[in-house]
């Protein structure tokens, strides 16, 4: 979030927590956010993602790269420079 500047990750009215600044320890702030949080609950129902076949495009690249990403990945999904998604059909 750049300040003054309208976001479409948060509401307007939503406020931005500061986990760690940068003269600060990043990797512990992530740390404590992922013990804090824990991981995501995976649906049983949701079946394990396959590598697209046929022709490339934004879907078929996203979808096979979400397959292809490990259990323990980091995605950021930079939506805003980016009019295409990484993914569709991967439930984190």
């Amino acid at each position: 979030m750049l300040p003054d500047k309208p976001s479409p990750l948060s509401p307007p009215d939503g406020a931005g927590h500061v986990r760690a600044r940068p003269d600060e320890h990043p990797i512990g702030a992530l740390e404590a956010l992922a013990d804090e949080f824990g991981p995501a609950p995976r649906r049983p129902d949701s079946p394990s993602p396959r590598p697209a076949t046929g022709a490339v495009n934004p879907d078929t690249l996203g979808d096979s790269l979400s397959a292809l990403l490990s259990e323990q990945a980091i995605v950021l999904d930079a939506k805003a420079l980016s009019k295409h998604p990484l993914h569709t059909a991967r439930s984190f």
